[in-house]
């Protein structure tokens, strides 16, 4: 039973990021760093974009711009910044630069998904969203979704220290 309820959950906190019912297939790349025991790790997923993504994005309103995404309850002391097309803002530079920052990002193939990842962000048609919680006057932890319509892309990215 716990793992309908999960899975319930899950959908439910899909549809409030994307405002869209969603289904993921498998993911394209992925990568889960191993987590201290106060949640401090690195967690990457990339994925084809669903249709219905794509569909919600290429139609994009006020609504999907100033209500989404909803950050979840336990993300209560998190502060949000709200879908937005790219190019990346440059005033939010420094919680891009904590989310695509990862040590041993050579050995582990993400340096390539950062490029392609910053290169979605340079241009239209890529739509960003994430929550912060910050550690004095710097990033701590991001939450950061990326939705690239011209590349066929979702990514979802969590940093914590």
């Amino acid at each position: 039973m716990s793992s309908v309820l999960d899975a319930k959950a899950y959908s439910e906190y899909l549809s409030g990021l994307y405002d869209t019912n969603v289904t993921l297939g498998s993911a394209l790349y992925e990568y889960d760093s191993p987590r201290a025991f106060n949640g401090d790790g690195y967690s990457i997923s990339i994925y084809e974009l669903p249709a219905n993504i794509r569909s919600r994005f290429e139609s994009a309103d006020e609504r999907l711009l100033t209500e989404f995404p909803k950050r979840p309850s336990y993300r209560d002391r998190w502060n949000s910044q709200h879908w937005r097309e790219a190019p990346f803002d440059t005033k939010f530079e420094k919680y891009l630069d904590f989310a695509l920052s990862r040590y041993d990002e050579d050995r582990t193939g993400l340096s390539s998904q950062f490029q392609a990842i910053r290169e979605a962000l340079s241009r239209k048609r890529t739509y960003y969203a994430f929550f912060t919680y910050d550690h004095g006057d710097h990033p701590g932890n991001i939450d950061l979704f990326i939705v690239d319509l011209e590349g066929g892309r979702l990514y979802s990215i969590n940093h914590n220290t």
